[in-house]
This record gives C-alpha cells, sequence and structure tokens, in this order.
C-alpha cells in the first residue's frame, strides 16, 4: 500500500513553515535532488549521466537513499527508463525551483564576496601622505563604502619601486619624466627650500644661491627615483657636484639630524610645516626658486579597474581643490 502526501503539503507555498521545518531530517540532499532532477527530466539514467557526467550506478544509489530518507517512491524503474510516482511528481514539481534558488543564492554569495574582498592600494610619500591622504580615504570609502583601500607610505623613491613592482596599483610621485609604461596626472606644484636648523647660518639668509650648495654639508634622499632626480637636474645647471655627507630616504630621520648637527637638507616645505610652526627648523628659499610637481601614476600595462580609476579621481580631486591649511611663514633665527 503506497503512502499518501502529507497533510503538511498545504504550508508549502505562501505559508509559514512549521515549527519542525528546520529539523535536519527535514532537508534535502542537494546532491542527489539534482541527481533525481535530471533522471525524472529526460526519463532515463543515461540521459542523466550524459548530462551530469556521473556513473548511473552512482546516481541509482543516491537516490534510492533519497527515496529511503523520504520514506517514499519517487521513481519506478522500467525497461525504457523510469516513470515518476505520485511522490516523485510531487518532488520534481519543486526540484528546478528549488535548485534554482540554491544557483541563485551562491552567485548572490560569490558576488558579495567579490565586493567586500575588492581592494585598491596607493603610495605615497610622507609629505603627501600627512596632509591628503585621510580625506582621500574618507571620501573614497564614501563613494564605494565596501572597498578595502591599502594606503603605503614610503620614500620618493621608493613609492616609484613599488608602482613599477606591481605592489600598489598607483603612486604619488615626483618624476617629471617618467618611463614609457608609466602614466600619470598632475596633482600639485609646491615649493621646495634648504630645510636648517635655527641655529644655523644659513638661518638667517634670506636666500640660498645655487652655488652655495657647493659648500653645505647636506643630507640628501638616496633613491634616485625620487626628489634626488629633482635636484641632480637642479645641482647640475651650475655644474654642482650632487653629493651629501649623509643619505637618508627616511623623511624622519633627515628632520632629526638636521635638527641636532650643523647639516641642511632641501625639501618641499610641506614636510617640516609643524617643525617650522614650532621654530625648530627654518626653510629658506632657494635662488634661483626650486619648486616640485607631484603626480598620481599607474602602470599603462595594466588598464585600471572602476575602483582604481576612483581613486585616481577622487586623489586628484583632493589634492587640486581641497584648500589646504594655512602655512606657517618659515622662521628665522633672531641674531
Amino acid at each position: 500500500m503506497r503512502a499518501t502526501p502529507s497533510k503538511t503539503r498545504s504550508n508549502r507555498r505562501g505559508g509559514k513553515p512549521d515549527d519542525g521545518a528546520t529539523r535536519t531530517n527535514r532537508i534535502l540532499d542537494s546532491r542527489r535532488l539534482l541527481y533525481f532532477y535530471y533522471v525524472a527530466k529526460t526519463g532515463r539514467f543515461v540521459g542523466a549521466e550524459a548530462a551530469l557526467g556521473v556513473a548511473q550506478s552512482a546516481m541509482s544509489r543516491q537516490i534510492q537513499q533519497l527515496e529511503a530518507e523520504l520514506g517514499v517512491q519517487l521513481l519506478e524503474r522500467n525497461g525504457r527508463g523510469v516513470t515518476l510516482t505520485e511522490f516523485g511528481e510531487i518532488l520534481y514539481r519543486d526540484a528546478e525551483d528549488i535548485l534554482h534558488r540554491m544557483a541563485s543564492t551562491l552567485t548572490e554569495l560569490q558576488d558579495a564576496s567579490h565586493r567586500l574582498t575588492e581592494s585598491v592600494s596607493i603610495a605615497a610619500p610622507p609629505t603627501f601622505t600627512n596632509v591628503y591622504m585621510a580625506e582621500i580615504i574618507l571620501r573614497l570609502q564614501a563613494l564605494r563604502p565596501t572597498l578595502r583601500v591599502r594606503a603605503v607610505e614610503a620614500s620618493s623613491g621608493s613609492v616609484m619601486n613599488q608602482l613599477v613592482g606591481g605592489e600598489v596599483d598607483c603612486a604619488v610621485v615626483s618624476l617629471a619624466n617618467p618611463p614609457g609604461r608609466i602614466v600619470q596626472r598632475p596633482l600639485l606644484t609646491e615649493p621646495v627650500c634648504v630645510i636648517c636648523a635655527p641655529s644655523h647660518p644659513v638661518a638667517r639668509q634670506k636666500n640660498v644661491p645655487r652655488a652655495q650648495l657647493r659648500e653645505l654639508d647636506l643630507v640628501l634622499p638616496a633613491a634616485l627615483n625620487g626628489s634626488r632626480a629633482l635636484l641632480r637636474d637642479y645641482f647640475a645647471a651650475e655644474d654642482i657636484p650632487l653629493r651629501s655627507q649623509i643619505e637618508a630616504d627616511s623623511l624622519a630621520l633627515s628632520r632629526k639630524l638636521v635638527m641636532r648637527k650643523p647639516l641642511c637638507t632641501i625639501l618641499p616645505t610641506s614636510s617640516c610645516e609643524e617643525q617650522i610652526a614650532a621654530g625648530e627648523l627654518v626653510a629658506v628659499p632657494l635662488d634661483p626658486p626650486l619648486s616640485r610637481t607631484l603626480y598620481i601614476a599607474s602602470l599603462r600595462d595594466h588598464p585600471p579597474v572602476d575602483a582604481v580609476r576612483d581613486l585616481v579621481d577622487v586623489t586628484v580631486q583632493v589634492a587640486q581643490r581641497t584648500p589646504r591649511m594655512k602655512k606657517p611663514a618659515p622662521r628665522r633665527s633672531r641674531v
């Protein structure tokens, strides 16, 4: 005698599931349901085997286990294939919808995972990071709330190396004539001055003539890809050798050395704003004046995705449109 469908079927659409709907003994095995669906759809195990690439014997065992779990017979086997029983008709009616919903859920989860793990990275020198990077990140996350942002602070030379090495998506650089594989957009131009302690004789000067650089003990950056390349061209205009007593790619180290020893360095004034305001350092303009232009750069052979384009656009907007804090006037020692 064949069993009859449960009366709980009346709640199967639109109604609330009964209290036992989430018990493990009322959950279908998705693999067995998939095998059943394809056998029922094609009416033959051989048809399901061709569609799924699974041996008939394996599918038969799984469907038998499904029938055992449900306590009903789903298929009637005959020489021509299989036919659905009354219970099989009920399950087949919903199987396609169940499997489709499962596939849609997996796709949605994968899409959500992709959105949440989408990330961009930018490298910039400390002079830029300290002033602009917080605003760039805040604006970018307002535009893309799920985006993961990695900001790397490094010396000017290291920033370019990270970009060329593919470690970051874009970088703030100061190289006016980049290699052909670099694409860049201008961000801002800022003055570069001689930086020294208030006790240094240079601090009493109105400016520092370029020829005087021959006589100064300097702390200069080491990497050729950054500020050193700018200084090399400036020195070369009067055949001044680009020599320094100390080479340091650390901005903090350069400032500390200049504050504690009779040394000078040559930096954008923005890199020492706090120390100048506190009277710990003095910025003396060069004659002729020297300035540095910063660019946002990316690799030509790595076309940026939308998130990277947004990062570049936001960086340009912040650097060019956000008013900076008013700079304090360079302090001179009173001697």
